[in-house]
Protein backbone atom coordinates (compact mmCIF):
# COMPACT_ATOMS: atom_id res chain seq x y z
CA UNK A 1 0.00 0.00 0.00
CA UNK A 2 1.42 3.35 -1.03
CA UNK A 3 1.15 6.06 1.63
CA UNK A 4 -0.28 9.42 0.62
CA UNK A 5 2.20 11.98 -0.62
CA UNK A 6 3.86 14.08 2.06
CA UNK A 7 2.47 17.58 2.45
CA UNK A 8 4.57 20.29 0.79
CA UNK A 9 3.33 23.00 3.12
CA UNK A 10 4.46 21.30 6.34
CA UNK A 11 5.95 23.86 8.72
CA UNK A 12 9.48 23.45 9.95
CA UNK A 13 12.21 21.29 8.51
CA UNK A 14 11.73 19.55 5.19
CA UNK A 15 13.06 16.08 4.42
CA UNK A 16 14.71 15.97 1.03
CA UNK A 17 17.32 14.45 -1.19
CA UNK A 18 19.16 15.00 -4.44
CA UNK A 19 17.41 13.26 -7.31
CA UNK A 20 19.62 12.45 -10.28
CA UNK A 21 17.12 11.21 -12.84
CA UNK A 22 19.75 11.31 -15.56
CA UNK A 23 21.65 8.47 -13.79
CA UNK A 24 18.66 6.18 -13.32
CA UNK A 25 17.41 3.50 -15.68
CA UNK A 26 13.83 3.97 -14.50
CA UNK A 27 12.56 6.98 -12.58
CA UNK A 28 12.27 6.17 -8.88
CA UNK A 29 9.44 8.65 -8.52
CA UNK A 30 7.23 6.31 -10.54
CA UNK A 31 7.80 3.58 -7.95
CA UNK A 32 6.80 5.91 -5.10
CA UNK A 33 9.88 4.96 -3.07
CA UNK A 34 10.52 8.56 -2.11
CA UNK A 35 6.91 9.07 -1.05
CA UNK A 36 7.11 5.91 1.05
CA UNK A 37 10.20 7.33 2.75
CA UNK A 38 8.24 10.56 3.40
CA UNK A 39 10.67 12.64 1.35
CA UNK A 40 8.91 15.91 0.67
CA UNK A 41 11.53 17.80 -1.36
CA UNK A 42 13.92 16.89 -4.16
CA UNK A 43 16.89 18.82 -5.54
CA UNK A 44 17.46 18.48 -9.28
CA UNK A 45 19.31 20.01 -12.20
CA UNK A 46 22.79 20.68 -10.87
CA UNK A 47 25.97 19.31 -12.45
CA UNK A 48 24.20 18.40 -15.70
CA UNK A 49 25.29 21.28 -17.91
CA UNK A 50 26.18 18.87 -20.71
CA UNK A 51 22.64 17.45 -20.49
CA UNK A 52 21.00 20.89 -20.59
CA UNK A 53 23.34 22.14 -23.34
CA UNK A 54 24.89 19.15 -25.17
CA UNK A 55 26.44 21.41 -27.81
CA UNK A 56 27.34 25.09 -27.75
CA UNK A 57 24.08 27.06 -27.91
CA UNK A 58 21.91 23.97 -28.42
CA UNK A 59 19.62 23.38 -25.45
CA UNK A 60 17.69 20.27 -24.41
CA UNK A 61 15.42 21.52 -21.65
CA UNK A 62 12.46 19.13 -21.62
CA UNK A 63 14.12 16.05 -20.13
CA UNK A 64 13.34 17.29 -16.61
CA UNK A 65 9.60 17.77 -17.19
CA UNK A 66 8.61 14.18 -16.23
CA UNK A 67 10.58 14.49 -12.99
CA UNK A 68 8.93 17.79 -12.08
CA UNK A 69 5.51 16.41 -12.96
CA UNK A 70 6.17 13.27 -10.89
CA UNK A 71 7.22 15.34 -7.90
CA UNK A 72 4.11 17.49 -8.19
CA UNK A 73 1.87 14.42 -8.41
CA UNK A 74 3.37 13.18 -5.15
CA UNK A 75 3.15 16.54 -3.37
CA UNK A 76 6.93 17.05 -3.31
CA UNK A 77 8.65 20.39 -3.46
CA UNK A 78 11.49 20.90 -5.92
CA UNK A 79 14.71 22.88 -5.60
CA UNK A 80 15.97 23.53 -9.12
CA UNK A 81 19.73 23.90 -9.06
CA UNK A 82 22.06 25.43 -11.60
CA UNK A 83 24.36 23.11 -13.57
CA UNK A 84 27.36 25.41 -13.46
CA UNK A 85 29.88 23.65 -11.23
CA UNK A 86 30.71 21.07 -13.91
CA UNK A 87 31.29 22.52 -17.37
CA UNK A 88 30.47 20.47 -20.48
CA UNK A 89 33.28 18.97 -22.57
CA UNK A 90 32.59 21.26 -25.53
CA UNK A 91 33.15 24.34 -23.32
CA UNK A 92 36.42 22.99 -21.96
CA UNK A 93 37.66 22.28 -25.49
CA UNK A 94 36.58 25.72 -26.69
CA UNK A 95 38.06 27.55 -23.68
CA UNK A 96 40.78 25.48 -21.96
CA UNK A 97 41.85 28.66 -20.15
CA UNK A 98 38.77 28.24 -17.93
CA UNK A 99 40.49 25.45 -15.97
CA UNK A 100 41.64 26.51 -12.52
CA UNK A 101 45.36 27.21 -12.34
CA UNK A 102 47.22 25.41 -9.57
CA UNK A 103 49.95 27.03 -7.48
CA UNK A 104 52.61 25.51 -9.75
CA UNK A 105 50.95 27.03 -12.83
CA UNK A 106 49.52 23.78 -14.20
CA UNK A 107 45.80 23.56 -14.93
CA UNK A 108 43.26 21.24 -13.36
CA UNK A 109 42.23 18.65 -15.93
CA UNK A 110 38.67 18.57 -17.20
CA UNK A 111 36.33 16.06 -15.59
CA UNK A 112 36.33 17.01 -11.94
CA UNK A 113 33.63 19.11 -10.40
CA UNK A 114 34.51 22.69 -9.69
CA UNK A 115 37.54 22.58 -11.97
CA UNK A 116 36.68 25.89 -13.57
CA UNK A 117 37.68 29.45 -12.72
CA UNK A 118 34.32 30.85 -11.59
CA UNK A 119 35.64 34.42 -11.73
CA UNK A 120 36.30 34.29 -15.47
CA UNK A 121 34.06 36.61 -17.50
CA UNK A 122 33.97 33.91 -20.18
CA UNK A 123 32.67 31.35 -17.68
CA UNK A 124 30.14 33.79 -16.25
CA UNK A 125 28.74 34.58 -19.71
CA UNK A 126 28.22 30.90 -20.57
CA UNK A 127 26.87 30.16 -17.09
CA UNK A 128 24.36 32.99 -17.33
CA UNK A 129 23.24 31.76 -20.73
CA UNK A 130 22.49 28.20 -19.56
CA UNK A 131 20.89 29.40 -16.31
CA UNK A 132 18.60 31.78 -18.22
CA UNK A 133 17.63 28.97 -20.60
CA UNK A 134 16.79 26.57 -17.74
CA UNK A 135 14.92 29.22 -15.75
CA UNK A 136 13.08 30.29 -18.89
CA UNK A 137 11.82 26.75 -19.34
CA UNK A 138 11.33 25.51 -15.77
CA UNK A 139 11.64 28.41 -13.35
CA UNK A 140 8.82 30.42 -11.91
CA UNK A 141 6.19 27.77 -12.49
CA UNK A 142 3.92 27.77 -9.47
CA UNK A 143 3.12 24.12 -9.94
CA UNK A 144 6.78 23.36 -9.20
CA UNK A 145 7.43 26.09 -6.64
CA UNK A 146 8.51 25.14 -3.14
CA UNK A 147 6.31 26.77 -0.51
CA UNK A 148 8.10 29.31 1.67
CA UNK A 149 9.45 28.15 5.01
CA UNK A 150 7.61 29.62 8.00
Amino acid sequence: MTPPPPPTSRPGIRFGTAYYWEHLRAPDLERDLMAQARIDTIRVGESVWSTWEPRDGEFDLDWLTPVLDGARERGMGVLLGTPTYAIPPWLQRKHPELAVARADGSRNPWGARQEVNFTSPIFRAYAERVIRAVIGRHGGQQRHALPPCP
